[in-house]
């Protein structure tokens, strides 16, 4: 049956090679012109379950509290208060201020903090004229470091480092709206040059999309040049090096081309669509140029191409097909950024088949016949040789493959599940110190969002609103979170002016009259509505995250969950917020890869079974896609490497290579 197929594809190309060359020239150009439409979007919306009840949920957090994504700054400074200081401060708070999308900015100079003392408590930014000098400036800090809202976001604790906090409500149909956003910050800051520090989860998505940028013009060019030296080293020949390049690049341009007409954006997993093509697409060239050039001598052009598609065709096509379902294995995955990378590598893989068997054979038809190999001898001696001794030594080989095995088996269950976007970036690298920095100086750069739901004016009790306070002490005490703030503190900051007793010795008229005092302001009523519903049912309790690891983000969170049960046994608990669904990530793409490489392994074994027409040889054809498999993994749980976003398509990868090797070899042998 395959015979007559690739017997007939000969017939066709051998009548039509200019037609063919002709029209993979025009489609592989107008591919080329969807380059423009490339755009890149790191943010978690492609890696959550479209209408999951956690995308639902955020979605209800952010209409009734608003956005939760800041950006952080942090300005290093001798003394917060020194005049020249105020001054520049101002400055950057304004520019800050006049970038569109930009909602509010946080800052000793505009904050709404509660300032005064009994009938004179008022609204207004901790410094909102002259700035206090002498015993009035420390006595200022000290209440800054003191305040339930902004201790240790306006100033840091050493008071070395002033921090200004920017949220945003950018358009809803400005797709970069993020990207333009953090470069206009970056651009207000530049004259601070050093002494400026930036980060915030959104500056993290921008920093990823411009390193996923950088990288992609950075490695295509160096993989395409290794591998045209690579060719070259092999075939010695310009032909040889030129025929597969154009299969490579051809491939690649036609996968991309439908990836980007259909409205996919580049994250941090399909940016490794491109040179998985490119390394597939070299194989199935490289195999047919080889066979193509060691015959076309002896046989003469035409007969040497039909020589070779008959004996490359049919393994060409049984590496492709197994290969391609391996990566189609991912659309099972509910992650739309799985799905778009087995999909579209899937595509890439079949284009490479196409490409191989139709316009290589074409291009050849055309060109003149290639010298023989000079080094051919040479290289049959020596791939002799090799053969004769491995042929001699079986029992020392499966013995060490299986002691190889065994130990990686046992290594395995060392890797630990672990996502940490900050080694995404290199040590010293200007988002990766920063970061840090404002970890450590300034609360987290990340929002984990606590929603706590009761009845209609549940945060009206006195009661219930001294547990939230008593909460929020104790969340502080958590590790990794480095701040909290809810309606009960602003409550707090209030009656600490007031009269000096905590917000559960007031009654519920107190309380209400409380919550009106910031509803007379416009501040102080946009400052309490990201903090509570305006029928009091509903309260947010907002967390700065200074965790990047995802392990440690989830032991919070089940402290967190554990600790509200407790304390709030009536109230309804939502976990939400950025740092929430990058936890969430972490656990999803693992889990369905698993589940994924589980699919691809069952289908690859019952193809192989059908490909080579029996069992036997079918399971025996995948001890060589599984052992490369265990060994990688052994390898990671050895060197620490953990099993996250990144790694995690490894499986997917080395099975989908893997089984090329077994395929040629046996069909080969039956040949």
């Amino acid at each position: 049956m395959l015979d007559r197929t690739f017997a007939l594809i000969d017939r066709l190309v051998a009548a039509r090679p200019r037609s063919i060359v002709v029209v993979v020239v025009l489609l592989t150009l107008a591919a080329a012109t969807t380059a423009p439409r490339l755009r890149f979007d790191s943010s978690f919306d492609r890696f959550l379950i479209p209408d999951s009840p956690d995308l639902a949920a955020y979605h209800d957090f952010a209409d009734r509290f608003g956005n939760d994504r800041v950006l952080v700054v942090g300005i290093d400074c001798d003394d917060p208060l020194a005049p020249a200081t105020v001054a520049e401060l101002r400055q950057v708070v304004a520019g800050l201020e006049a970038i569109e999308g930009v909602e509010r900015v946080y800052s000793l100079v505009s904050a709404p903090m509660v300032r005064g003392n009994g009938d004179t408590v008022r609204l207004a930014p901790p410094v909102d004229g002259p700035p206090p000098t002498g015993a009035a400036a420390a006595a200022l800090l000290a209440r800054l470091d003191a305040d339930p809202v902004y201790a240790d976001r306006l100033v840091s604790r050493d008071h070395r480092l002033l921090g200004l906090l920017a949220t945003l409500d950018p358009p809803p149909e400005e797709t970069e709206a993020y990207r333009r956003i953090t470069a206009a910050a970056r651009a207000v800051l530049a004259p601070l040059g050093d002494r400026a520090h930036l980060s915030g989860e959104p500056v993290i998505e921008s920093e990823m999309n411009r390193f996923m940028r950088r990288d992609l013009e950075t490695f295509i060019p160096i993989t395409l040049t290794l591998t045209a030296a690579t060719l070259l080293l092999l075939f010695r020949t310009p032909l040889g090096v030129l025929l597969p390049m154009a299969a490579i690049v051809a491939s690649t341009a036609w996968a991309l081309a439908i990836f980007l007409l259909s409205g996919r954006t580049v994250n941090n997993v399909s940016s490794m669509i491109p040179p998985l093509i490119m390394v597939i697409a070299a194989s199935d060239a490289i195999h047919l140029f080889s066979h193509y050039r060691s015959h076309a001598h002896l046989l003469g052009r035409a007969q040497a191409i039909t020589e070779t598609v008959r004996r490359i065709g049919p393994g060409c096509l049984m590496t492709s097909l197994t290969t391609a379902a391996g990566f189609a294995s991912l659309t099972a995955s509910p992650i739309p950024a799985l799905d778009d990378f087995g999909r579209f590598s899937a595509l890439g893989v079949l284009f490479s088949f196409f490409l191989t068997i139709f316009a290589l054979p074409a291009a050849l038809h055309l060109l003149p016949v290639p010298a023989a190999p000079r080094t051919a001898v040479q290289r049959d001696v020596w791939i002799r040789t090799l053969a004769h001794r491995l042929a001699a030594a079986p029992r020392w080989i499966l013995t060490a493959s299986l002691t190889i095995f065994i130990v990686s088996v046992v290594l395995i269950p060392q890797i630990r599940v672990e996502t940490n976007d900050l080694t995404y970036f290199k040590e010293g690298s200007a988002i990766r110190t920063d970061t840090v920095l404002l970890q450590h100086h300034l609360g987290g750069v990340r929002p984990l969002d606590l929603v706590l739901t009761g009845e209609p004016g549940a945060f009206t009790d006195p009661e219930r609103l001294a547990r939230l306070a008593h909460f929020g002490d104790w969340v502080r005490t958590v590790e990794g979170i480095d701040g909290a703030t809810s309606a009960a503190d602003l409550l707090t900051a209030l009656f600490a002016r007031l009269d000096g007793r905590p917000v559960g010795d007031h009654t519920r008229p107190a309380i209400a009259q409380g919550y009106l005092f910031f509803e007379l302001s416009e501040e102080g009523s946009d400052e309490l509505a990201r903090y509570l519903s305006g029928d009091r049912a509903i309260a947010h309790i907002a967390l700065q995250e200074g965790e990047s690891r995802t392990s440690a983000m989830k032991v919070q969170i089940d402290q967190i969950r554990a600790r509200v049960a407790r304390d709030f046994p009536e109230l309804s608990l939502e976990v939400t917020g950025y740092a929430h669904f990058y936890m969430q990530i972490s656990d999803l793409i693992v889990t369905s890869q698993v589940r994924s490489l589980a699919i691809a392994l069952v289908s690859v074994t019952a193809m192989m079974i059908l490909l080579f027409r029996s069992w036997r040889t079918g399971l025996l054809s995948m001890v060589p896609n599984i052992v490369p498999l265990t060994c990688t993994f052994g390898l990671m749980g050895a060197a620490g490497i953990a099993l996250n976003s990144a790694t995690a398509m490894v499986a997917s990868v080395a099975l989908g290579l893997a089984v090329d090797d077994t395929i040629h070899l046996l069909n080969h042998l039956q040949h």
